[in-house]
């Protein structure tokens, strides 16, 4: 954006008609605010300018005092820790856990006590190999991708010339059967057998089978169902549900824009969530969730 005939990505931002110095605004929409003493180079970050003024005086005290560490001294643990923080608000929720669950697997491998200017490129194969034999290649790619962001940030503030991560690919993971395989849809028959055994074992789920047949929900939209989406004879979605390693997130969205959708419900989709809802009391589960299992989790 032209600010007093000059563009701010220029590296220089305009204030009320004067140029601050020093500080620019990146592309995400933060700021950097950068400064020298006695010949090398600092930076910080933050949202607004006076949240960058006040971080440089802060820092400014540290290295005065003899108390500031610099990053390119930190271990890869200390700067994932640091990177980790500075995501917090920044991202969505599930974003946040999700790179939290990445960063704890890098920290139980030996990566992790490396410091951050002596990582050298053979370091992360070393880590992909390591997780390989105990983790999904799906798993190694989750870190690989949150490694990626943790170095690509050092690079940008100037810690290190070069991400290590650069150029070092995804493992391919092996496809599954559905993957290899024509997909066919359930006939009518098939599909009244198979709500037919779920009834006859008592499947926690049977109700939850019904509106995704007669809606057309991801499996994880359904499960994330909470009693505030359903209004009379329509569900709003926004949200859903991925599995993380080993655990379960629930999302602030859905995965995509289009994903966040209003879908009309016929007597059928809202005979199964009555009925989800009625066993979903008499189990005693204390949840908003109008999906659960019999011990009312996920």
């Amino acid at each position: 954006v032209p600010l007093n005939g000059h563009h701010a990505s220029a590296g220089e931002l305009y204030h009320m008609g004067r140029k601050i110095a020093n500080i620019y605004r990146r592309e995400d929409g933060t700021y950097q605010c950068r400064f020298t003493i006695d010949g090398r180079r600092y930076a910080v970050y933050g949202k607004t300018v006076a949240e960058c003024r006040e971080k440089e005086a802060q820092k400014r005290e540290e290295i005065e005092a003899g108390a500031y560490q610099r990053k390119t001294d930190l271990t890869l643990r200390e700067y994932c820790d640091r990177w980790l923080s500075g995501k917090d608000g920044t991202v969505k929720d599930a974003t946040y856990r999700s790179y939290s669950t990445q960063l704890v697997r890098i920290g139980k491998h030996r990566i992790a006590d490396v410091r951050l200017k002596d990582l050298r490129p053979q370091h992360v194969p070393d880590l992909i190999r390591d997780m390989s034999a105990d983790v999904s290649p799906g798993t190694v790619n989750l870190t690989l991708v949150a490694l990626r962001s943790v170095l690509r940030t050092a690079v940008q503030e100037d810690l290190i010339s070069k991400s290590p991560a650069d150029g070092i690919k995804a493992l391919r993971a092996p496809k599954t059967s559905s993957e290899t395989s024509p997909h066919r849809a359930l006939t009518k028959e098939e599909t009244r057998a198979f709500l037919q055994a779920a009834d006859a074992r008592g499947d926690a789920y049977r109700y939850l089978y019904r509106l995704m047949l007669h809606t057309g929900l991801r499996l994880g939209e359904a499960i994330a169902l909470e009693d505030r989406d359903v209004v009379g004879d329509q569900i709003h979605v926004s949200r859903t549900i991925t599995r993380s390693g080993g655990s379960h997130i629930i999302g602030d969205g859905p995965k995509s824009d289009a994903g966040d959708r209003i879908i009309p419900l016929d007597s059928e989709a809202l005979r199964a969530i009555e009925a989800a809802r009625e066993y979903r009391t008499a189990i005693g589960a204390s949840t908003s969730r109008i999906f659960c299992s019999r011990t009312g989790g996920l």
